[in-house]
C-alpha cells in the first residue's frame, strides 16, 4: 500500500471539535471535499461521546471550549487505552512558545495557530494520517510476528510433548489436555479409527470445566464433525452450531467448533476437534494453527502405533534374537574350537597389523604366548625379535595383491633346529577388499627328517644295487687273478727258480698279492651283505644282555682298556624281537667308532631305556662319547657307503652303512647328534616287543 495515498483514502474519519459553529461548518466542507468522513462536536463532553461511539482516525481540537479547555481534553483522550493512539491537532488563536509546549506536553501531535491556511491544514492532516497508518501497519506486523512466534513456541512445545510419549492412550489424553490449555481452547476431542476400521473411536477429550477422559463411543463415517473431516480429509470451521444442522457438538454448551483430520503419509490416523462456548470463536488463522498441530500429532500417533505393534511382537522378537544370538555364539565357539584343535599355529591380523585371532597351538610349547597377552597388540611388538621390515613386506604383499604368500624358515629359538612352513592367506569381509591376513605356521621338522630319511634310504638302496653289480663284475676277474696267484705260489718253491737271483723277491710279492686279494674279497662280501636281503633268525632279545656280551668281547681290546666306559643300563628296558648276532655287530661297530673318535682317551657312556615316540614303545640304546665329534657338513653323509673320516687304511666306510641296514631291518632307526670337539651321541631305536593283554 502507498502511504501517500492512504492519507486521503475513503474511510478515514476525522473529529472536529470547536465551540464556533461557523468554523465547524467550514471545516466540515473542506474535509468532506477531500473525501474524509467528518464528525463534529462543540463541547468536550460531545467529543468524548463521539469517540466512544465511532472509530476516529484524527482529532482537530480547539483549545477554547465552553466546558473544558483543549489541553485538559487532550490529556484525557491520551489517558485512555482505546483512544491514546489517535493523533490530536490543537487549534487556537493563542500564539507563543509556552502554549505550543503545553499542547505537545499533553500529547498533541501538532499545534496550529488561527488563522491558518486551508492548504496547511490539509497538509498537516495528510501527514499525521500517514504517520498513523504507518504506525498501525507496523503494529499489525508486530502483532502478526508476535503471534507467529508465540504459535511456533507453542508448536515446538506441543511437538516435544507429543514425542515424549509412545503409549497411544497416554499420548492422546495428554495431547487433548495440552492442546486445550496451551492454545486456550474451551474443549478438545480426539478420535482414532477403531480396530475393525468401521469408524472412529473417541479416545480422549478435555473440557476446561469437566476436565478430561475417554469415551467408548464409536462414530460412524460422516457422523459429527470428526466423522466428516475424516471422511472428507478436509478441515472445517463451524461458526455457529445452532445454525449448522449437519453436526451435533460433543459438549452441550458448545456454540462453535473447528476440526481437522489427522493424516500421516496420505493415511487417516484420526481426527481432532476443538470447541468453544462462544459463537464465531475461530478464524482461518486458528484453523491453520490447528492443522499444523494435527500434523505433528498425526506423526506422534503413527509412532505410537508402530511402537504398539513393536511392543506386541517384542517378546517373540526378543526370543528370536536370543535364539539367534545363542546360535551365533555356539557357531563362534564351534569355529574357535576348530581353530584351536588344528595342529598348526594360526593367527590373524587386521589392516592396522593388530592381532585379532590367536589359536591355542600358538599358546603351547617353549615359545608359546598366551592369547590374552597378544589380542589387540601390534604383531611387530609380539614378534619383536623378528625382522620388522621383512615381516611387514610379507603382510603388505598379501594386502596389496590378494594372493597367498608361502615360505619355509629355520629356527633355533627352542634350542634345536626346527623347520617351519609359513603361509599368509588373504581374508575379505567387505567384497573384494582385503581386510585381514591369516597366518598358518606348521612345524615340519619331523616331515623334513622323514624326507631326508627317505632320500637316504633311496640313496642307500641305489648304492646297494650299484655295489652288487660292481661286486659281481669284480668277482670274475678277481677269481682269475686269485687262481693265477695260487698257481704262481705253488711254483715259487721250485728249486730251479729259487736259484734264480731275479726271482728271490717273488714269493714275498706273491704273498702281498694274495693278502690284498683276500682283502678285496672281504670288501666285496661286505658290499653283497649290504645290498642283499638276508633271512635272519628272530628271537626275544634283552638289549642289556646283548650289550654285556658285546662289551665282554671288547674287554680284550687294548684300546678299549684305555677309555672310561660308563654303563647306565635300565633294568626296565623292554625286550625286543630280533637277531642278537646282528645287533652285537651294530653295538661293536658303534663302540669301536667311539674309541677311534676319542683317540683311545675319553669317556664312553652307554645307556639303555624305554621311549614312547609317535604313540609306539621303543627300546633305546645310546652311545655317547667325548671324542672329536662330526662336522655339521658331514652329518647327513655318515651312513653313505664308503664315506669315512678316518685316515686311509683305517676304514672302508661301510661300517655305519651296514649298521643302518641292520637296524632298519629290525624296523628301527638311528638318530645322531654331534658337535665338533664336544663328542657324538648315537641313539638306536628298535620297537619293543608287544605286550599281551
Amino acid at each position: 500500500m502507498n502511504l501517500a495515498d492512504s492519507a486521503t483514502r475513503p474511510g478515514h474519519s476525522i473529529l472536529a471539535v470547536d465551540d464556533d459553529a461557523k468554523i465547524l461548518k467550514i471545516t466540515e466542507m473542506i474535509l468532506e471535499k477531500e473525501g474524509y468522513s467528518v464528525n463534529l462536536a462543540q463541547t468536550g463532553q460531545q467529543a468524548l461521546q463521539v469517540l466512544q461511539e465511532s472509530k476516529i482516525d484524527l482529532i482537530l481540537l480547539d483549545v477554547m471550549l465552553p466546558d473544558a479547555d483543549g489541553y485538559s481534553l487532550c490529556k484525557s483522550i491520551k489517558a485512555k487505552e482505546e483512544t491514546r493512539d489517535i493523533p490530536v491537532v490543537l487549534l487556537t488563536a493563542l500564539d507563543g512558545i509556552d502554549n505550543k509546549v503545553r499542547g505537545l506536553d499533553v500529547g498533541a501531535c501538532d499545534y496550529l495557530v488561527k488563522p491558518f491556511s486551508q492548504k496547511e491544514l490539509l497538509a498537516r492532516i495528510r501527514s499525521h494520517l500517514r504517520e498513523r497508518d504507518f504506525a498501525n501497519e507496523i503494529k499489525t506486523l508486530y502483532d502478526i510476528e508476535k503471534r507467529r512466534a508465540h504459535e511456533l513456541l507453542i508448536l515446538n512445545k506441543l511437538s516435544t510433548e507429543f514425542n515424549k510419549l509412545l503409549d497411544l492412550d497416554e499420548l492422546l489424553n495428554h495431547a487433548a489436555r495440552i492442546i486445550s490449555t496451551e492454545l486456550n481452547f474451551y474443549g478438545c476431542l480426539i478420535a482414532v479409527p477403531d480396530t475393525e476400521n468401521r469408524g472412529l473411536q473417541i479416545k480422549a477429550y478435555y473440557h476446561s470445566q469437566n476436565r478430561g477422559g475417554s469415551d467408548p463411543r464409536t462414530l460412524r463415517a460422516n457422523e459429527g464433525v470428526l466423522g466428516w473431516v475424516s471422511s472428507n480429509r478436509k478441515p472445517i470451521i463451524v461458526p455457529d452450531v445452532d445454525k449448522e444442522t449437519r453436526f451435533s457438538p460433543y459438549f452441550p454448551d458448545t456454540k462453535s467448533e473447528m476440526a481437522v483430520p489427522l493424516v500421516h503419509q496420505d493415511r487417516i490416523v484420526g481426527g481432532l476437534t476443538v470447541e468453544s462456548h462462544l459463537p464465531r470463536a475461530y478464524t482461518t488463522d486458528d484453523l491453520n494453527l490447528l492443522s499444523t498441530v494435527a500434523g505433528n500429532l498425526a506423526l506422534a500417533v503413527r509412532n505410537a502405533e508402530l511402537y504398539s505393534a513393536l511392543k506386541l511382537n517384542s517378546e517373540s522378537l526378543k526370543s528370536m534374537v536370543e535364539q539367534r544370538t545363542q546360535e551365533l555364539q555356539n557357531q563362534k565357539r564351534f569355529m574357535e574350537c576348530i581353530i584351536d584343535s588344528l595342529p598348526i599355529g594360526i593367527y590373524v591380523i587386521d589392516t592396522n597389523y593388530s592381532v585379532v585371532t590367536w589359536n591355542k597351538k600358538r599358546e603351547t610349547g617353549i615359545l608359546g604366548i598366551s592369547r590374552d597377552c597378544v589380542i589387540g597388540r601390534n604383531i611387530f611388538s609380539v614378534f619383536s625379535k623378528m625382522g620388522r621390515e621383512r615381516l611387514k613386506s610379507e603382510f603388505d604383499q598379501v594386502f596389496s595383491t590378494g594372493s597367498p604368500f608361502e615360505t619355509e624358515t629355520v629356527s633355533w629359538s627352542s634350542g634345536e633346529k626346527r623347520h617351519y612352513h609359513l603361509r599368509k592367506i588373504p581374508m575379505s569381509l567387505q567384497g573384494n577388499l582385503i581386510t585381514h591376513v591369516i597366518t598358518l605356521g606348521e612345524d615340519i621338522s619331523d616331515r623334513k627328517r622323514m624326507e631326508e630319511s627317505l632320500l637316504t634310504n633311496e640313496k642307500l638302496a641305489s648304492i646297494g644295487k650299484l655295489s652288487a653289480g660292481i661286486a659281481h663284475e669284480i668277482n670274475n676277474p678277481l677269481a682269475a687273478i686269485a687262481g693265477c696267484v695260487e698257481g704262481l705260489i705253488s711254483r715259487s718253491s721250485d728249486a730251479e727258480l729259487v736259484k734264480v737271483r731275479a726271482f728271490e723277491d717273488f714269493p714275498q710279492y706273491l704273498k702281498i698279492i694274495d693278502d690284498e686279494i683276500g682283502r678285496c674279497k672281504g670288501i666285496i662280501k661286505n658290499l653283497l651283505d649290504f645290498s642283499r636281503s638276508k633271512e635272519i633268525l628272530l628271537q626275544d632279545i634283552s638289549l642289556n644282555e646283548t650289550l654285556e656280551q658285546t662289551l665282554a668281547l671288547l674287554g680284550h681290546h687294548q684300546a678299549f682298556k684305555q677309555i672310561t666306559v660308563v654303563k647306565e643300563l635300565d633294568p626296565a628296558c623292554p625286550p625286543i624281537v630280533g637277531n642278537s648276532g646282528e645287533l652285537r655287530q651294530v653295538f661293536l661297530a658303534m663302540a669301536i667308532n667311539a674309541m677311534d673318535a676319542m683317540n683311545e682317551s675319553g669317556t664312553l657312556t652307554i645307556r639303555t631305556g624305554k621311549e614312547i615316540r609317535h604313540g609306539q614303545s621303543y627300546a633305546c640304546v645310546q652311545f655317547h662319547d667325548t671324542g672329536i665329534g662330526i662336522p655339521a657338513r658331514n652329518l647327513n653323509k655318515i651312513f653313505d657307503p664308503f664315506f669315512t673320516t678316518k685316515p686311509v687304511g683305517k676304514g672302508t666306510g661301510l661300517g655305519l652303512s651296514i649298521c643302518y641296514g641292520i637296524v632298519r631291518s629290525h624296523n628301527g632307526f638311528i638318530k645322531v647328534k654331534s658337535e665338533e670337539n664336544k663328542g657324538s651321541l648315537f641313539q638306536i631305536y628298535v620297537p619293543a616287543k608287544p605286550t599281551r593283554g
